[in-house]
């Protein structure tokens, strides 16, 4: 059995004080408030191994469920209007994401600590 090779690097780096704009252009690297990330692994049996990780530079915490939500919503709005995936994926992504916005539109009047 070959030894598993893994083809990408990542690191994060923090700036709790934060950094402009102006000092941050032309590094290279991508900046931003917070990262919401899949580090995904796939072993030689075929299976699938992610774990999702996300860090919000303001507080050095992970985002909270909301934010979580946020990208759920969004990943659904974007997998909606892919070109790859067969119109029964694309459908239920569409399906998933307008009733998640009529959801919140209704919910609207309901406390943020509850939704």
């Amino acid at each position: 059995m070959s030894e598993k090779k893994y083809f990408l690097r990542y690191d994060i780096e923090a700036h709790p004080k934060g950094i402009s704009k102006k000092a941050a252009k032309g590094d290279g690297a991508g900046w931003a408030d917070a990262l919401f990330l899949a580090s995904i692994i796939y072993p030689p049996d075929g299976s699938l191994s992610m774990l999702f990780m996300s860090k919000d530079g303001r507080t050095g915490k992970e985002l909270d469920d909301n934010e979580w939500f946020k990208v759920w919503a969004l990943l659904a709005a974007r997998l909606a209007q892919s070109k790859t995936l067969g119109p029964g994926k694309r459908g239920l992504c569409a399906d998933v994401h307008e009733m998640m916005c009529e959801m919140v539109k209704e919910r609207k009047h309901v406390p943020s600590s509850d939704h």
